[in-house]
C-alpha cells in the first residue's frame, strides 16, 4: 500500500510540474512576440513614412503638373513652378511658337527663327528663375502654424491615411508606400497652390498700398500748391 502510494504521488508530480513550469513560459512568449511584431511594424511604417526616393518625387512631378498647369498660365508662375523641379508639358512651355500648314497637308513648325527665340527664351527663363524663387519662396510654408497646431492632434483622420494604417496592419508596405505617395503628392499639391495664392494676394495688397500712397501724395501736392497761391495773393 505504501508502494503504491508512492507510485501514485509519483505519477501526479510531473503533471503538478509541467501546470507550474512550462504554461508561465507559453504566457511569457506570446506577449514577447506580439511586442516584438508591433515594435517592427511601428519601425517599417516610420521607414516608410520619412522615406524620400526618385521615385516619389516623380510621382509628385507628374500628379501636380496637369492640374497646375491648366489654372496657371503666366511666365512668372511657370518660372517658379519650373524652379520648384516641376516638368511642365512642352506645349506649355512653348506657347507661343506659331504652327504653319505644310505644303504635303500637314503642319509643322516655324523653323526660320526657332532656334534665336528658343536661346533667347531660355536666357531669359534662367534670369528671371533666381529672382522667381526667392520671391515666392517665403510663401511655401505661408499655412506652416496651421499644420501643427494643437487642433491637428485630435483631429480625425482621412480615409487614405485610414488605408496606409490598415495596409501596414496586414503587411502590405508596398501598398502603404504606394498610399504614402499619394498621400504626399496631395499634401505638395496644395502647399504649391496656397503659396501662389499667398504670392498673388500680396501682390495685390502691395499695388493697392502704391496706389493709395500716390493718392495722399497728389492730395498733399494740390494742399501746399493752393497754401504757396493763398500767399501770393495776400
Amino acid at each position: 500500500m505504501e508502494k503504491s502510494a508512492d507510485c501514485e504521488e509519483a505519477d501526479e508530480s510531473p503533471k503538478e510540474k509541467d501546470m507550474t513550469v512550462y504554461s508561465p513560459k507559453l504566457t511569457r512568449c506570446s506577449k514577447s512576440d506580439l511586442l516584438e511584431k508591433f515594435q517592427k511594424l511601428k519601425r517599417r511604417r516610420q521607414e516608410i513614412i520619412a522615406k524620400s526616393s526618385l521615385k516619389r518625387i516623380k510621382q509628385m512631378q507628374t500628379s501636380v503638373t496637369e492640374k497646375v498647369a491648366e489654372e496657371f498660365k503666366k511666365t512668372d508662375d511657370l518660372d517658379v513652378l519650373v524652379s520648384h523641379q516641376v516638368q511642365l508639358p512642352p506645349e506649355v512651355l512653348n506657347g507661343n511658337e506659331t504652327v504653319l500648314p505644310d505644303t504635303d497637308g500637314g503642319k509643322h513648325m516655324s523653323q526660320g527663327d526657332d532656334s534665336a527665340s528658343s536661346c533667347s527664351q531660355t536666357a531669359d527663363t534662367l534670369s528671371n528663375k533666381a529672382q522667381s524663387w526667392m520671391d515666392f519662396k517665403p510663401f511655401l510654408d505661408v499655412n506652416a502654424h496651421l499644420q501643427h497646431s494643437s487642433r491637428d492632434i485630435y483631429r480625425p483622420k482621412t480615409k487614405l491615411e485610414k488605408q496606409i494604417d490598415k495596409a501596414i496592419e496586414h503587411g502590405d508596405f508596398s501598398t502603404a508606400e504606394e498610399l504614402s505617395d499619394h498621400l504626399a503628392v496631395r499634401e505638395l499639391g496644395t502647399k504649391v497652390v496656397d503659396a501662389i495664392d499667398a504670392k498673388r494676394y500680396a501682390d495685390r495688397k502691395k499695388r493697392e498700398k502704391e496706389l493709395l500712397k500716390a493718392k495722399q501724395k497728389k492730395k498733399l501736392n494740390w494742399w501746399l500748391m493752393r497754401m504757396i497761391s493763398e500767399a501770393t495773393l495776400a
